[in-house]
């Protein structure tokens, strides 16, 4: 590589603190591509997050920004996978360098993401890379001239700047998973009393605090396995995050987790944020009305799970979907419950049930 100058050093070194300072992945791909563009006279500069594996793009950011790269970007990793001289480099993230490293410029230019990227914004001159020294998922970059190749001080000086992006980029992620934690355990304390446990992004199991585990062992007597969450939890969570996506909204999921029998019962809450990793929240309760107590009214065994879930405040359309039928088949099983107990509504038939319910207690 090529030997730096004095003053090339000085600029590199000047940038450093704007690079450390960020605190999050968007304004740390703007700072440094601001630099990038500076030390190389770059027309174009793109970065964003990349899965080589299967070359998706995540989150990619332009700078300059202009409309037409936003609409374009998302093809060029695609295109580039189609290039033989590419390929190895993008699938193994080691690829670093001008295109012209590769082929030459005028096979370059007949490629169709030369033609259908480049060609259309004006650029001519790639240079790809990746932050180095950085885990998956791999920050790659692209910086674009309409005129003059890159040549090895540019390299020298863009290696220098990957492995600062790299680093930097590694301070970020570590600050926001510690600031996830500080916020997590805050909930936890807030949450006395109660055992959280504590999800990635993508839903698995990062930890838990000691209530959660002893919990979980009392309740769910096939739980093997410490490094994940019982079966039945992982199915309820998958089935409530199905649930989110599809009303497009995040917030609490339509139906807590319920597991036990008689007064004992374990209760378990997901908890998303649009921010933070979700967790979920766990309670022991003790139910003062179970569905064995309110068999002692001789109602049938579904007239009497429709009783309970009437006692608990639910609707027709809820119960339903609870016992999994429709809601007229559940309105119809209302009516000859308060028919048994001679009452003309729900609240006088639940008022009805809690009166006889206490009066059995004394």
């Amino acid at each position: 590589m090529k030997r730096l100058t004095h003053s090339d050093w000085a600029a590199i070194s000047s940038a450093l603190p704007a690079l450390y300072s960020q605190r999050n992945l968007a304004n740390l791909a703007f700072a440094w591509m601001r630099v990038a563009k500076e030390l190389t006279a770059a027309d174009l500069l793109i970065t964003c997050e990349l899965d080589t594996a299967s070359y998706e793009i995540k989150r990619p950011f332009a700078y300059p920004f202009d409309t037409q790269v936003a609409k374009l970007a998302p093809a060029f990793i695609e295109l580039s996978a189609k290039v033989p001289e590419m390929i190895a480099g993008y699938s193994d993230g080691v690829l670093f360098g001008p295109a012209t490293s590769r082929m030459t410029q005028r096979q370059f230019e007949r490629t169709d993401v030369f033609n259908e990227f480049h060609r259309p914004l004006g650029v001519r001159y790639q240079f790809a890379g990746f932050a180095i020294g950085l885990a998956e998922p791999h920050i790659g970059f692209i910086i674009e001239r309409k005129s003059r190749d890159y040549s090895s001080r540019d390299e020298t000086v863009l290696r220098h700047l990957a492995e600062h992006y790299g680093a930097a980029a590694q301070n970020v992620r570590s600050f926001t998973a510690m600031a996830g934690e500080v916020n997590a355990l805050t909930h936890a304390t807030e949450l006395a009393g109660k055992g959280v446990v504590f999800l990635t992004r993508n839903f698995a199991l990062r930890g838990m605090t000691g209530l959660a585990s002893k919990l979980f062992t009392k309740f769910f007597a096939d739980w093997r396995n410490r490094s994940a969450l019982p079966d039945a939890v992982t199915r309820w969570m998958r089935g409530q995050v199905a649930k989110v996506a599809e009303q497009r909204a995040i917030g609490s999921p339509l139906q807590p987790l319920r597991v036990g029998t008689g007064q004992q019962q374990l209760t378990i809450r997901l908890v998303l944020d649009p921010v933070e990793p979700p967790m979920l929240v766990v309670n022991e309760t003790r139910e003062s009305i179970t569905v064995e107590a309110l068999r002692q009214f001789g109602l049938t065994p579904r007239e009497t799970e429709v009783l309970y879930w009437l006692v608990q405040g639910k609707t027709n359309a809820e119960i339903g979907v609870l016992l999994g039928t429709s809601e007229g088949t559940a309105r119809k099983h209302v009516e000859r419950i308060l028919l048994h107990f001679g009452t003309n509504n729900r609240t006088a038939t639940v008022l009805h049930v809690v009166e006889r319910l206490q009066g059995n207690d004394n």
